[in-house]
């Protein structure tokens, strides 16, 4: 064996050992959400990719070493390619994961010029200001929610900071909003201001985390606006808070997996109908269980 094969034979087998060293680390030693550069790892079924450069341009995305366990890519080999399908707004597109190095263990997630244009079609002002670096910094790039199906099959969701924005000023189911942005994981909700009224604070966030976690379909009825009314209702839905922001009477931390729940209009408004008795999640399903066996 010559020199150069016996240090990439070192450097591979260095790689290796790292490889299943950081893998156990970070799939079992950390709790959830992880991030990792352009992702966030939120629980065994969810991830984040932040849209740039790579995405918009280069149709695909770099996988960290530490959110390889997440695909179940972790024992790929170099050379090897692992496909996928990958499924927006209810079409599905052909994908693969590659290997490129064992000595890197560079990865990535690579899909064809079908789904590279979709995402241009999305995205047009994204892709304008990242094709000519216009200002990068000033801009919050939308998120790719991936939702695991199995380890060959990811349901795709585009999520937009602008959307969340201008959804959360138009709900008015509740007495008031003052947006209120926090650095937190847990951001604090329900804080009173007396502006003609109460007020409870929301953070915007906390909308996006939820919508991130749970989707946009509505955990009661499973109505989807999308697929009712196309592009207009595209990433819409109501968050219902579990316990009600008019109920706390004192800064309280929100936790956007467990606390907040997506809801489509009609279920959100008959479970604040009567101020008096505010329906539980369960309360509404039954009510909508007993209508669907009629």
């Amino acid at each position: 064996m010559n020199i150069s094969n016996l240090i990439r034979d070192n450097r591979s087998r260095e790689y290796d050992s790292y490889n299943k060293n950081e893998l156990d680390r970070y799939k079992n030693g950390h709790s959830y959400p992880k991030t990792f550069n352009s992702w966030e790892i939120l629980n065994d079924k969810i991830a984040l990719k932040t849209v740039d450069k790579s995405v918009l341009i280069h149709h695909g995305t770099g996988i960290p070493i530490q959110t390889r366990y997440f695909f179940e890519i972790d024992k790929m080999v170099a050379g090897e390619r692992k496909n996928i399908t990958i499924s927006y707004q209810n079409k599905n597109y052909e994908a693969y994961f590659e290997l490129e190095s064992s000595q890197t263990g560079r990865t990535r997630l690579l899909w064809y010029s079908d789904f590279r244009d979709i995402l241009k079609l999305e995205l047009p002002e994204y892709y304008e200001v990242i094709e000519n670096s216009i200002e990068l910094n000033k801009y919050i790039f939308p998120k790719i929610r991936f939702e695991k199906v199995n380890q060959y099959n990811f349901k795709l969701m585009i999520i937009r900071y602008e959307d969340i924005l201008e959804d959360i000023e138009s709900d008015n189911l509740e007495e008031g909003l003052i947006i209120k942005e926090e650095v937190e994981s847990y951001r604090l909700e329900g804080k009173v201001k007396h502006v003609y009224g109460k007020l409870y604070e929301r953070d915007p966030k906390n909308r996006a985390l939820a919508i991130a976690y749970h989707g946009t379909k509505c955990k009661i009825c499973g109505f989807n606006f999308e697929e009712v009314y196309g592009t207009r209702g595209r990433g819409y839905i109501e968050i219902h808070h579990i316990n009600p922001l008019s109920t706390i009477r004192e800064e309280t931390k929100i936790n956007p997996s467990t606390d907040l729940i997506p809801v489509c209009a009609n279920c959100h408004r008959m479970i604040h109908r009567k101020k008096e008795n505010i329906l539980s999640i369960d309360e509404m399903k039954e009510l909508v269980c007993k209508k669907e066996s009629k």
